[in-house]
């Protein structure tokens, strides 16, 4: 598994969104680490607030 970057994260938490599966069957399509998509998605989730604030 390779490391990512930001922007892929970003994608990624898109993609899940847009396609409306849940964040289990997602991760498990794009064999990702549950736990860790969790972790990654709430510091993009948060550094976006931030940024509108």
């Amino acid at each position: 598994m390779s490391r990512k970057t930001s922007d892929e994260w970003r994608n990624l938490v898109e993609q899940q969104v847009s396609c409306g599966l849940s964040v289990s069957k997602f991760c498990e399509q794009q064999q990702l680490n549950v736990k860790y998509f969790y972790a990654r998605k709430a510091i993009i989730v948060f550094n976006e607030f931030m940024l509108s604030s």
